[in-house]
């Protein structure tokens, strides 16, 4: 009898904690990006030559000021989305961070990954999944304190020095050489 209560008591415990995991895994979510912005979306009305940051100009929100997106030159896709707060502090007030940090975690969770020590100073959250991740990130740009949440694509970024070169690989008259 003592047997059976012990084998129950841990399938018991096995089963909560495989329906915990299923929970939380069922409720992360891929990083795809956001305000709208999808990384790796082509930005069809993007001119060469443009500069690669720009500002979402139909952006409306009661947390973020502004949204911005890096955009790779030669393939015109975003690699980059950064969700900008002005801050009274160095870092916001504990609230608004953490309320922010507290719903990535919620969404990103699954992710999430610890940031060593050297960047803590700037970063206060972090999740990756394969190439692609988020950040909170404080910083300070003139006179402002800023507090970002950036969603990045790290093998987009990688492809910069490789546009760059093939636009001016097209200026070249092989004809001529």
């Amino acid at each position: 009898m003592q047997v059976g209560f012990k084998f129950k008591k841990v399938f018991i415990n096995l089963f909560a904690t495989l329906l915990c995991f299923a929970h939380f895994n069922a409720h992360a979510q891929p990083i795809t990006g956001a305000f709208g912005l999808k990384l790796g979306e082509y930005v069809s009305d993007w001119r060469e030559g443009d500069e690669r940051t720009a500002e979402l100009t139909n952006f409306k929100d009661d947390f973020f000021d502004r949204v911005e997106f890096d955009v790779l030159p030669y393939s015109k896709r975003v690699y980059l989305i950064s969700g900008i707060k002005i801050v009274q502090t160095q870092c916001g007030y504990e609230e608004e961070r953490n309320a922010l940090i507290d719903t990535l975690r919620e969404k990103y969770g699954k992710y999430e990954q610890e940031i060593d020590k050297d960047s803590r100073a700037l970063d206060k959250f972090k999740a990756k999944y394969k190439d692609r991740e988020v950040y909170v990130r404080c910083g300070a740009k003139g006179e402002d304190w800023l507090l970002y949440v950036w969603y990045w694509d790290r093998g987009l970024y990688r492809l910069q020095d490789k546009e760059r070169k093939m636009i001016e690989k097209e200026k070249i008259d092989a004809s001529k050489l």
